[in-house]
């Protein structure tokens, strides 16, 4: 269950595309929905001898922009669905923190210390109050943060605050590694709140795909297929009893990312779900790289978690 949802908002209308999906899952929780914007003092410091030279007035009038376009959202938002508990946060950063820290690098030390259950943000925002983030914040919480990230692609339209996209059918990407299936507890609390539909997908990628004729490498291909149907299995066995649809999919594809992405269009799934930086059976990375070509190449929204335990698995 959900008790805080973050959606960071760079002033542009791009980035707003996340609220729909934020204001769904707060109004079945009851969880506060944080609208967060990070304040930066100065896009582009000027030095003078060395130092920054800081005009407070403008930084006044920047910040007092900044708030007030949050109430603006806010505001909006409430006219819609007045259940909503919202509040907002525009964070100041120091001048120091700009030249020395990334952005990104900035909102997923404040996630962190703050440990939201959700962060639901757009892929990239567009013009706003001073320049466009989000691209580049996206991509640096996906690396960073520890927190379940909920990433919405934006379009064109028109923001209907008061209609959230339909989930209906989530797929949930794994390797067989344990540190895989660590995306199973986020993604099927999700799944209960949306009474939506599971599937988990594994790829097994062919051993010799060069020599993918001859019979004994298909054999071999065909064993390592319902190993991970067996695998598959069991996952599903511990979940059946909590009353919840999950079917499964195994998949023989030279490439995990083309193939995720080609089983989402053909079956007309709402979301897709993967751990980020996972290992494999074989020693070497394989969600990471996956994550990142499903994110780039997903028209659908996409749920990416870090687990704490990445360490043990580098």
């Amino acid at each position: 269950m959900y008790n805080s949802i973050v959606v960071p908002l760079d002033g542009s209308s791009f980035s707003e595309h996340a609220l729909p999906s934020a204001c769904a899952l707060a109004t079945r929780t009851g969880a506060t929905l944080w609208l967060l914007h990070v304040h930066a003092l100065s896009a582009s410091p000027i030095y003078v001898e060395g130092l920054p030279v800081i005009d407070e007035k403008l930084i006044s009038q920047s910040r007092a922009h900044a708030f007030a376009y949050l109430q603006q959202v806010q505001t909006r938002l409430l006219a819609a669905q007045p259940q909503l508990n919202i509040a907002i946060k525009a964070i100041d950063r120091a001048i120091e923190s700009i030249v020395q820290e990334p952005l990104g690098a900035f909102l997923a030390t404040y996630i962190a210390a703050t440990n939201p259950d959700l962060v639901v943000m757009t892929t990239h925002g567009r013009g706003g109050l001073a320049r466009a983030w989000l691209g580049s914040v996206a991509d640096t919480l996906v690396r960073l943060s520890h927190v379940p990230i909920l990433l919405v692609q934006p379009t064109e339209a028109a923001v209907d605050f008061g209609q959230a996209p339909p989930v209906k059918h989530i797929l949930i990407a794994l390797d067989g590694s344990t540190f895989a299936e660590q995306i199973l507890e986020p993604t099927l609390t999700l799944g209960r709140l949306l009474g939506a539909e599971c599937t988990l997908l594994q790829v097994v990628e062919p051993l010799f795909p060069v020599y993918n004729a001859v019979a004994h490498t298909q054999e071999l291909d065909a064993a390592g297929v319902q190993i991970a149907q067996r695998y598959l299995a069991d996952i599903v066995q511990r979940f059946h009893r909590e009353g919840l649809s999950v079917t499964t999919h195994v998949a023989l594809a030279e490439q995990p990312a083309a193939a995720i992405l080609a089983y989402a269009q053909r079956h007309a799934v709402d979301l897709v779900a993967l751990a980020t930086h996972g290992r494999s059976g074989l020693p070497r990375l394989w969600l990471g790289s996956v994550g990142d070509k499903v994110l780039r190449g997903a028209t659908m929204p996409v749920l990416i978690y870090r687990p704490q335990v990445e360490a043990a698995f580098a």
